[in-house]
Protein backbone atom coordinates (compact mmCIF):
# COMPACT_ATOMS: atom_id res chain seq x y z
CA UNK A 1 0.00 0.00 0.00
CA UNK A 2 1.53 3.66 -0.91
CA UNK A 3 2.57 5.81 1.87
CA UNK A 4 0.09 9.00 2.45
CA UNK A 5 1.71 11.93 1.43
CA UNK A 6 2.84 14.37 4.54
CA UNK A 7 2.05 17.54 5.07
CA UNK A 8 3.13 20.42 3.41
CA UNK A 9 2.72 24.06 3.54
CA UNK A 10 1.95 25.72 0.37
CA UNK A 11 3.24 29.10 0.81
CA UNK A 12 2.09 30.19 -2.75
CA UNK A 13 -1.45 29.24 -2.17
CA UNK A 14 -0.99 30.80 1.36
CA UNK A 15 0.26 34.40 0.05
CA UNK A 16 -2.54 34.55 -2.98
CA UNK A 17 -5.80 33.90 -0.53
CA UNK A 18 -4.55 36.77 1.58
CA UNK A 19 -6.46 38.51 -1.56
CA UNK A 20 -9.63 36.75 -1.42
CA UNK A 21 -12.22 38.67 -0.08
CA UNK A 22 -10.66 42.47 -0.35
CA UNK A 23 -13.47 44.79 -0.35
CA UNK A 24 -15.78 42.57 0.96
CA UNK A 25 -18.17 44.32 3.26
CA UNK A 26 -17.36 41.91 6.70
CA UNK A 27 -17.73 44.04 9.82
CA UNK A 28 -15.25 42.66 11.67
CA UNK A 29 -12.41 43.41 9.34
CA UNK A 30 -14.09 47.41 9.98
CA UNK A 31 -14.20 47.42 13.57
CA UNK A 32 -10.94 45.26 14.33
CA UNK A 33 -8.22 46.30 12.09
CA UNK A 34 -5.63 43.45 12.15
CA UNK A 35 -2.64 43.80 14.54
CA UNK A 36 0.49 41.75 13.40
CA UNK A 37 2.61 40.46 16.13
CA UNK A 38 5.38 38.21 17.04
CA UNK A 39 4.40 35.97 19.25
CA UNK A 40 1.20 33.88 19.48
CA UNK A 41 0.61 35.20 23.16
CA UNK A 42 2.07 38.34 25.23
CA UNK A 43 1.38 40.96 27.00
CA UNK A 44 0.91 44.80 25.80
CA UNK A 45 0.06 47.87 27.55
CA UNK A 46 -3.39 49.58 26.31
CA UNK A 47 -4.60 53.23 26.17
CA UNK A 48 -7.58 53.15 27.38
CA UNK A 49 -9.10 56.74 27.62
CA UNK A 50 -8.03 60.06 25.38
CA UNK A 51 -5.53 61.89 27.47
CA UNK A 52 -7.65 64.49 26.48
CA UNK A 53 -9.56 64.08 29.68
CA UNK A 54 -7.31 65.50 32.20
CA UNK A 55 -7.85 69.43 31.99
CA UNK A 56 -4.52 70.47 33.11
CA UNK A 57 -3.27 74.34 33.08
CA UNK A 58 0.01 74.33 30.88
CA UNK A 59 0.76 78.51 31.27
CA UNK A 60 3.20 78.72 33.98
CA UNK A 61 5.47 81.21 35.84
CA UNK A 62 9.40 80.72 34.71
CA UNK A 63 9.99 80.40 38.77
CA UNK A 64 7.08 77.28 38.84
CA UNK A 65 7.53 73.94 38.47
CA UNK A 66 5.59 72.35 35.08
CA UNK A 67 2.50 70.29 36.12
CA UNK A 68 2.38 66.54 36.07
CA UNK A 69 -0.14 64.35 33.71
CA UNK A 70 -0.13 60.40 33.00
CA UNK A 71 -1.87 58.73 30.55
CA UNK A 72 -4.55 56.08 31.53
CA UNK A 73 -3.04 53.21 31.03
CA UNK A 74 -3.13 49.13 31.81
CA UNK A 75 -1.75 45.85 31.20
CA UNK A 76 -3.39 43.67 29.47
CA UNK A 77 -2.28 40.11 27.64
CA UNK A 78 -3.45 38.09 24.46
CA UNK A 79 -3.85 34.80 23.10
CA UNK A 80 -4.18 34.04 19.45
CA UNK A 81 -6.70 31.07 18.68
CA UNK A 82 -6.68 28.75 15.83
CA UNK A 83 -9.22 28.82 13.27
CA UNK A 84 -8.84 25.96 10.64
CA UNK A 85 -11.31 24.15 7.49
CA UNK A 86 -10.27 21.96 5.21
CA UNK A 87 -11.71 20.37 2.45
CA UNK A 88 -11.17 17.44 -0.50
CA UNK A 89 -10.62 17.67 -4.07
CA UNK A 90 -11.19 14.41 -5.86
CA UNK A 91 -7.71 13.32 -8.23
CA UNK A 92 -11.14 13.19 -10.42
CA UNK A 93 -12.89 16.84 -10.51
CA UNK A 94 -8.89 18.10 -10.85
CA UNK A 95 -8.30 16.00 -14.09
CA UNK A 96 -11.78 16.33 -15.76
CA UNK A 97 -11.98 20.31 -14.30
CA UNK A 98 -11.61 22.83 -17.22
CA UNK A 99 -8.44 24.69 -16.78
CA UNK A 100 -9.56 27.86 -16.18
CA UNK A 101 -11.38 26.43 -12.73
CA UNK A 102 -8.40 26.15 -10.80
CA UNK A 103 -10.07 23.66 -8.44
CA UNK A 104 -7.09 24.38 -5.66
CA UNK A 105 -7.30 27.69 -5.50
CA UNK A 106 -11.14 28.24 -5.29
CA UNK A 107 -11.45 25.20 -2.44
CA UNK A 108 -8.43 27.77 -0.49
CA UNK A 109 -10.96 30.84 -1.50
CA UNK A 110 -14.35 29.04 -0.46
CA UNK A 111 -12.57 27.39 2.53
CA UNK A 112 -11.08 30.84 3.89
CA UNK A 113 -14.62 32.31 3.48
CA UNK A 114 -16.30 29.64 5.90
CA UNK A 115 -13.51 31.01 8.59
CA UNK A 116 -14.41 34.26 7.65
CA UNK A 117 -18.38 33.86 8.24
CA UNK A 118 -17.51 32.71 11.53
CA UNK A 119 -14.93 35.95 12.58
CA UNK A 120 -17.93 37.47 11.60
CA UNK A 121 -20.00 35.90 13.97
CA UNK A 122 -17.43 36.29 16.82
CA UNK A 123 -17.23 40.08 16.28
CA UNK A 124 -21.45 40.57 16.31
CA UNK A 125 -20.87 38.29 19.56
CA UNK A 126 -18.82 41.11 21.30
CA UNK A 127 -20.59 44.35 19.98
CA UNK A 128 -23.86 42.86 20.34
CA UNK A 129 -22.68 43.06 24.39
CA UNK A 130 -25.34 44.51 26.32
CA UNK A 131 -23.10 45.57 28.94
CA UNK A 132 -21.75 48.66 26.35
CA UNK A 133 -22.91 51.96 26.86
CA UNK A 134 -26.09 53.29 24.82
CA UNK A 135 -29.45 53.92 25.01
CA UNK A 136 -33.03 52.28 23.58
CA UNK A 137 -34.74 54.36 21.16
CA UNK A 138 -38.30 54.91 22.70
CA UNK A 139 -39.22 56.71 19.24
CA UNK A 140 -38.92 53.85 16.68
CA UNK A 141 -37.91 54.62 13.56
CA UNK A 142 -40.38 52.98 11.77
CA UNK A 143 -43.38 53.88 13.71
CA UNK A 144 -44.85 56.79 12.12
CA UNK A 145 -47.92 57.88 14.18
CA UNK A 146 -45.46 59.88 16.18
CA UNK A 147 -42.51 61.67 13.82
CA UNK A 148 -39.61 59.63 14.51
CA UNK A 149 -36.51 61.86 15.02
CA UNK A 150 -33.27 59.83 13.80
CA UNK A 151 -30.81 62.44 12.96
CA UNK A 152 -31.77 64.11 16.75
CA UNK A 153 -31.09 60.44 18.16
CA UNK A 154 -27.85 59.98 16.02
CA UNK A 155 -26.48 62.74 17.41
CA UNK A 156 -27.40 62.90 21.12
CA UNK A 157 -25.53 59.47 20.49
CA UNK A 158 -22.75 61.79 18.99
CA UNK A 159 -23.00 63.74 21.93
CA UNK A 160 -22.89 61.21 24.67
CA UNK A 161 -20.17 59.41 22.87
CA UNK A 162 -17.92 62.72 22.84
CA UNK A 163 -18.25 63.15 26.44
CA UNK A 164 -17.55 59.29 27.75
CA UNK A 165 -14.37 58.96 25.01
CA UNK A 166 -12.86 62.49 24.77
CA UNK A 167 -13.12 62.54 21.48
CA UNK A 168 -16.29 62.39 18.55
CA UNK A 169 -16.69 59.03 16.70
CA UNK A 170 -15.19 58.23 13.13
CA UNK A 171 -17.34 54.67 12.29
CA UNK A 172 -21.13 54.67 12.45
CA UNK A 173 -22.21 51.12 11.75
CA UNK A 174 -25.84 50.32 10.57
CA UNK A 175 -27.08 46.99 10.51
CA UNK A 176 -29.00 45.74 7.25
CA UNK A 177 -32.21 45.82 8.00
CA UNK A 178 -32.00 49.05 10.13
CA UNK A 179 -30.52 50.87 6.78
CA UNK A 180 -32.92 49.83 4.35
CA UNK A 181 -36.12 50.98 6.65
CA UNK A 182 -34.31 54.65 6.76
CA UNK A 183 -33.50 54.20 2.78
CA UNK A 184 -36.91 54.11 3.06
CA UNK A 185 -38.06 56.58 5.50
CA UNK A 186 -39.15 59.86 3.84
CA UNK A 187 -37.75 61.85 6.86
CA UNK A 188 -34.16 60.30 6.86
CA UNK A 189 -34.13 60.98 3.23
CA UNK A 190 -34.97 64.37 2.63
CA UNK A 191 -32.28 65.29 5.09
CA UNK A 192 -29.80 63.42 3.21
CA UNK A 193 -30.57 65.11 0.08
CA UNK A 194 -28.20 68.10 1.19
CA UNK A 195 -25.51 65.78 2.23
CA UNK A 196 -25.41 63.44 -1.06
CA UNK A 197 -26.47 64.26 -4.28
CA UNK A 198 -28.95 61.91 -6.38
CA UNK A 199 -29.12 59.26 -3.35
CA UNK A 200 -32.49 58.16 -3.97
CA UNK A 201 -31.69 57.02 -7.31
CA UNK A 202 -28.76 55.56 -5.53
CA UNK A 203 -30.46 53.85 -2.49
CA UNK A 204 -27.25 53.58 -0.93
CA UNK A 205 -26.09 55.52 2.43
CA UNK A 206 -23.84 58.42 1.82
CA UNK A 207 -20.21 57.17 2.55
CA UNK A 208 -20.23 59.96 5.62
CA UNK A 209 -22.83 61.22 7.69
CA UNK A 210 -22.21 63.85 10.51
CA UNK A 211 -18.04 62.92 10.26
CA UNK A 212 -18.24 59.69 10.74
CA UNK A 213 -17.49 56.78 7.95
CA UNK A 214 -20.77 55.03 7.59
CA UNK A 215 -20.56 51.16 7.20
CA UNK A 216 -22.83 49.01 6.42
CA UNK A 217 -22.34 44.81 6.75
CA UNK A 218 -23.23 42.46 3.69
CA UNK A 219 -22.71 39.15 4.99
CA UNK A 220 -25.22 35.96 5.54
CA UNK A 221 -24.78 32.74 6.94
CA UNK A 222 -26.92 29.79 6.18
CA UNK A 223 -27.48 28.17 9.14
CA UNK A 224 -29.48 24.59 7.70
CA UNK A 225 -27.67 21.50 7.37
CA UNK A 226 -26.39 20.74 3.87
CA UNK A 227 -29.50 18.18 3.14
CA UNK A 228 -31.95 20.62 4.73
CA UNK A 229 -33.69 23.70 3.02
CA UNK A 230 -31.53 26.73 3.04
CA UNK A 231 -31.86 28.89 5.74
CA UNK A 232 -30.26 31.96 5.13
CA UNK A 233 -30.02 35.24 6.73
CA UNK A 234 -28.15 38.51 7.52
CA UNK A 235 -25.09 37.89 10.28
CA UNK A 236 -25.91 41.05 11.82
CA UNK A 237 -29.60 40.38 11.96
CA UNK A 238 -30.93 42.94 14.60
CA UNK A 239 -32.15 46.73 14.50
CA UNK A 240 -28.94 48.44 16.61
CA UNK A 241 -26.46 51.23 15.41
CA UNK A 242 -23.05 51.34 16.79
CA UNK A 243 -21.26 54.64 16.98
CA UNK A 244 -17.10 53.84 17.20
CA UNK A 245 -14.15 55.29 17.22
CA UNK A 246 -11.77 53.31 14.89
CA UNK A 247 -7.88 53.65 14.39
CA UNK A 248 -7.83 53.66 10.60
CA UNK A 249 -4.29 54.31 9.96
CA UNK A 250 -2.27 52.33 7.80
CA UNK A 251 -0.14 51.08 10.89
CA UNK A 252 -1.91 50.95 13.94
CA UNK A 253 -0.26 50.58 17.27
CA UNK A 254 -1.41 49.82 21.04
CA UNK A 255 -0.55 53.37 21.67
CA UNK A 256 -3.35 54.88 20.11
CA UNK A 257 -6.60 54.67 21.12
CA UNK A 258 -8.95 52.62 19.12
CA UNK A 259 -12.15 50.03 20.38
CA UNK A 260 -10.45 47.23 19.02
CA UNK A 261 -7.91 45.23 17.19
CA UNK A 262 -7.75 42.15 15.52
CA UNK A 263 -4.07 40.44 16.66
CA UNK A 264 -2.94 38.35 14.12
CA UNK A 265 0.14 35.78 15.01
CA UNK A 266 1.88 36.78 11.43
CA UNK A 267 4.54 33.92 12.22
CA UNK A 268 1.82 31.39 11.19
CA UNK A 269 1.59 32.61 7.78
CA UNK A 270 1.29 35.30 5.60
CA UNK A 271 -0.89 37.94 7.59
CA UNK A 272 -1.74 34.87 9.57
CA UNK A 273 -3.52 32.73 6.98
CA UNK A 274 -1.86 29.59 5.91
CA UNK A 275 -2.99 26.69 3.28
CA UNK A 276 -1.42 23.39 3.85
CA UNK A 277 -2.09 20.55 1.34
CA UNK A 278 -1.87 16.78 2.04
CA UNK A 279 -3.03 13.32 0.02
CA UNK A 280 -4.94 10.50 0.56
CA UNK A 281 -4.53 7.51 -1.51
CA UNK A 282 -7.99 5.50 -1.69
CA UNK A 283 -9.88 6.65 -2.49
CA UNK A 284 -7.27 9.27 -4.42
CA UNK A 285 -7.96 12.49 -3.03
CA UNK A 286 -6.36 15.92 -2.11
CA UNK A 287 -6.83 17.68 1.07
CA UNK A 288 -6.80 21.30 1.48
CA UNK A 289 -6.72 22.97 4.98
CA UNK A 290 -6.88 26.64 5.65
CA UNK A 291 -5.81 27.67 9.00
CA UNK A 292 -5.92 31.26 10.96
CA UNK A 293 -4.54 32.59 14.16
CA UNK A 294 -5.86 35.76 16.02
CA UNK A 295 -7.70 37.56 18.74
CA UNK A 296 -10.20 39.85 18.67
CA UNK A 297 -9.18 42.33 21.68
CA UNK A 298 -11.23 45.26 23.42
CA UNK A 299 -8.51 47.70 23.62
CA UNK A 300 -11.03 51.11 24.39
CA UNK A 301 -14.19 49.72 25.69
CA UNK A 302 -15.79 53.42 25.90
CA UNK A 303 -15.18 53.87 22.42
CA UNK A 304 -18.20 52.08 21.54
CA UNK A 305 -22.03 53.78 21.89
CA UNK A 306 -24.85 51.35 20.81
CA UNK A 307 -28.43 52.87 19.58
CA UNK A 308 -30.40 49.96 20.56
CA UNK A 309 -34.52 49.03 19.30
CA UNK A 310 -34.51 51.53 17.18
CA UNK A 311 -37.23 50.08 15.20
CA UNK A 312 -40.83 47.97 16.08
Amino acid sequence: MPAKNPVHVDAALSNLIVEEGVGDQFAYEAVFPDYPVQKKSDEFFKLIREEIRQDIPTKRSARDAALEWTWEIELDAYTCHLHKMKSPVSEDEKQNADPALHMDEITAFKTKHKIRVDLEKEARAILTDVSYSGTTIINKWDDYTTPPNVFGDILAAHKAFRKQFGRNPNMIFFEPTVASTLLNSREFIDRLKYIKDNLVSDNEMPSRLLGMKTFIPQTVSNAANPVSTDSIDDIWNTDSVFLLYVNQSQNPAFGEASFGYNIVWKKYGAQGWKVKRWNKPDPETEFILVGHYHEFKITASHALYVLRDTLT
